[in-house]
C-alpha cells in the first residue's frame, strides 16, 4: 500500500505546473491574499456557489506565495490521501485485495490525477466523500460512538467542501436509515420494516418542504433582519430540545423505551443528525440564495450533453500521457488484472472430528501436510456431518 501511495504522489506532482492557471483557478487564488478565515467565508458567500472549506487551505498555503505549484498543493495533498482512504473503504467492504485494487485504480485514474492537479475543491470532495462512506459503513456495522462521531465530522466537512455533497449526504442518510429501521424493529417482517422506512422518508420530505415554505413566507418580513431571523430559528430549535428533555425527565415510559438496547443505533443516528444539522444551520441562508439562482446551481447541469469518449480523450490528452505517466499507467493496468484474476487453485476439503464426534469441514487452497493427511484418512467420513 505504501508503494501505491508513493506512486500516487509521483503522478500528482509530475508536471504540476505544466498547465497554466485557468479562469476558475485564478478566481480561487484570490483567497490566498485574504486577511483571515472570516474573509474566506465572506468571499465564499459572495461567490454564491462556493463552499469555504477548501479555500481555507488555499488561504493557509497562500502564505508561501501564489504560484501554480503552491496553489495546487492542497489538491495534491487531498488527492494523495484519497488513495489510502479508498483502500480502507474497499478493505472494509470487500477485503484487502479489493481495497488494494481500488486504491491502485484511484492512484492512476486520469480524472483523479487531473483534479488533484487543479486548485479546485474536487479532490477534497472525493476524499471527504470516501471517508463519509467509510464511517457510515462502520457506524451501522460496528456501532461504536467514535464511528458515529467520525460520520458526523466528515459529513459536516464534506458539506462545507462543495454543494454536491448534499446529494452524497442524502444517499448516506438513506443507507443509515435502512439499517437503523432494521435494528430497531428487530424480528418484524420485511414489509413492516419497509413501511416504517417509507413513513420516515415521507415525514422527512414533508418537514423539509414545510421548512422551505415557512422560510419563503417569512422572508419578506425578515428582509434586512437576517440576524433576527436566525436568532428566532435558533430559539425554535432550543425550544424543541427543551421539550424533548422535559418529556424524557417526566415520562418513565419514554425513558424505559428509549433505553432498550435495540434502540441504541437509533439514538446514535439521531444524535449524529442533530450535530450535522446544527453545524450546517449557519450556512442555510447561503444555500437558499443558491437555490434561487438556477444559473449558479441546477441550471449548469447540461443533460443534453453527458460525458462521453470525447471528454475522456480530451482529459487524457491534457494529462500528456507520455514517458513516466504512460509507464505508470501501464504498470497499474497490468497489476490490476494480475490481482483481479488470480490463478485458480484446487480446493481441498478437510474435516476433523473431536472426541464428542462433532465434525467440522473446512476448505483450503493448499494441500494438507502429511501428518494432517494421515489423520484425515484415519477418520471415517461417514461418521462426520457438515455443520
Amino acid at each position: 500500500m505504501l508503494a501505491v501511495t508513493v506512486l500516487a504522489v509521483a503522478l500528482r506532482l509530475y508536471q504540476l505546473d505544466g498547465r497554466s492557471l485557468w479562469l476558475d483557478e485564478i478566481l480561487a487564488s484570490q483567497t490566498a491574499h485574504l486577511a483571515g478565515p472570516a474573509q474566506v467565508v465572506t468571499w465564499s458567500k459572495a461567490a454564491i456557489n462556493q463552499m469555504p472549506f477548501f479555500y481555507m487551505f488555499l488561504w493557509f498555503f497562500g502564505h508561501w506565495g501564489d504560484t501554480a505549484v503552491v496553489l495546487r498543493l492542497p489538491a495534491v495533498l487531498a488527492g494523495t490521501l484519497l488513495v489510502p482512504a479508498v483502500f480502507l473503504t474497499g478493505r472494509s467492504l470487500l477485503g484487502a485485495r479489493a481495497g488494494l485494487v481500488a486504491a491502485l485504480l484511484t492512484a492512476v485514474l486520469p480524472f483523479a490525477v487531473w483534479y488533484s492537479q487543479e486548485a479546485r475543491a474536487y479532490s477534497l470532495l472525493m476524499l471527504m466523500t470516501t471517508l463519509q462512506m467509510y464511517f457510515a459503513f462502520w457506524s451501522v456495522k460496528r456501532g461504536r460512538v467514535t464511528d458515529w462521531l467520525g460520520l458526523a465530522g466528515f459529513t459536516v466537512l464534506n458539506l462545507y467542501t462543495h454543494y454536491v455533497a448534499l446529494t452524497v449526504t442524502v444517499t448516506v442518510a438513506v443507507f443509515v436509515l435502512i439499517f437503523v429501521v432494521d435494528d430497531a424493529l428487530g424480528r418484524a417482517s420485511v414489509w413492516a420494516k419497509a413501511g416504517v422506512g417509507f413513513l420516515l422518508a415521507v415525514t422527512a420530505a414533508v418537514a423539509v418542504l414545510g421548512l422551505r415554505e415557512g422560510y419563503e413566507l417569512a422572508r419578506p418580513y425578515a428582509r434586512g433582519h437576517l440576524g433576527l431571523a436566525l436568532g428566532l430559528a435558533g430559539l425554535a430549535i432550543v425550544l424543541v430540545a427543551v421539550f424533548a428533555l422535559l418529556l424524557w425527565r417526566r415520562s418513565p415510559a419514554v425513558r424505559r423505551l428509549a433505553a432498550e438496547p435495540r434502540f441504541r443505533m437509533l439514538r446514535l443516528a439521531a444524535a449524529t443528525g442533530i450535530l450535522v444539522s446544527l453545524a450546517y444551520l449557519p450556512w442555510l441562508p447561503s444555500l437558499l440564495v443558491l437555490l434561487r439562482r438556477p444559473d449558479q446551481s441546477l441550471g449548469q447541469i447540461h443533460l443534453d450533453h453527458p460525458a462521453g469518449l470525447s471528454d475522456l480523450a480530451y482529459t487524457l490528452a491534457g494529462l500528456d500521457l507520455t514517458g513516466f505517466m504512460l509507464v505508470a499507467l501501464c504498470i497499474g493496468i497490468v497489476a490490476i488484472f494480475a490481482w483481479s484474476f488470480p490463478s485458480p487453485a484446487r480446493p481441498w476439503n478437510r474435516f476433523s472430528c473431536s472426541r464428542g464426534s462433532e465434525c467440522r469441514w473446512s476448505y483450503s487452497s493448499r494441500p494438507p501436510a502429511p501428518t494432517q493427511l494421515r489423520s484425515i484418512l484415519a477418520t471415517s467420513p461417514s461418521s462426520c456431518r457438515r455443520p
